[in-house]
């Protein structure tokens, strides 16, 4: 009993190798692989979707009916992207060890008549939680880049702790929250100010998942529930 026959092996490289054992030796007796033959590499699928940052703190006049967001925080970013835990991050985050260095997915919301959670408190469990970056998801199917979204600093609650934004923070539309792949790498990455593809004050960008072997232990089969609960919420 407890003798392995074959299996999913992992070197300290990287590499994965499927095997075989002869099932009469246990693992912590030193089995060694009868056969393997390198396994079958999987791959995150390449996706980039538009984005747009964040203004903290109420967008300033810098004309005549002219107003401009405040971005001191935004700056590219370059991490494994993780799914909040819960997904509205109205509580602090039950996956923060997960999260810390990583960018930070976190679901808009919840949907009227439920309780309002500010962007300030999402932002804030993030950031406590050690993560780089958050990437904010609409929850409405039909939601579209109608105003720059804002991002208030101070107590996230009456009496509670304050807010201190340090990092940066997108909004991206619920249409392509499935571009977002768990435990990919992925960029956040913006365009200089003054875009002329850009509406005047906004920060727009780009969430990019590039093509990358897929590391994650998960099946596709539990991955893809994962992102159902992430959206159903």
């Amino acid at each position: 009993a407890g003798c392995p026959t074959d299996g999913l092996l992992t070197g300290t490289d990287g590499q994965r190798w499927e095997v075989g054992y002869c099932g009469t030796v246990r693992m912590r007796d030193g089995a060694v692989p009868a056969r393997r033959k390198e396994a079958e590499v999987e791959y995150f699928v390449e996706q980039k979707v538009e984005c747009v940052g964040l203004t903290v703190g109420k967008p300033r006049q810098v004309g005549e009916n002219l107003w401009a967001g405040q971005y001191p925080h935004i700056r590219d970013v370059y991490a494994r992207l993780v799914l909040a835990r819960p997904p509205y991050a109205d509580e602090p985050l039950w996956n923060a060890e997960q999260c810390r260095g990583c960018i930070v997915a976190v679901m808009r919301g919840p949907r009227p008549p439920g309780p309002v959670v500010s962007y300030g408190m999402k932002c804030y469990h993030a950031q406590q939680a050690g993560a780089a970056a958050v990437v904010f998801v609409d929850w409405d199917p039909k939601g579209k880049f109608t105003h720059i979204p804002r991002i208030d600093e101070g107590a996230i609650r009456d009496g509670g702790p304050k807010l201190h934004c340090r990092i940066p923070c997108c909004f991206v539309l619920h249409k392509h929250m499935r571009c977002l792949q768990e435990g990919a790498m992925h960029s956040v990455a913006f365009a200089p100010d003054r875009n002329p593809f850009a509406p005047f004050g906004w920060k727009i960008g780009y969430v990019l998942c590039p093509r990358q072997e897929s590391k994650v232990t998960m099946s596709k089969e539990r991955a893809d529930e994962l992102m159902l609960e992430f959206l159903k919420e």
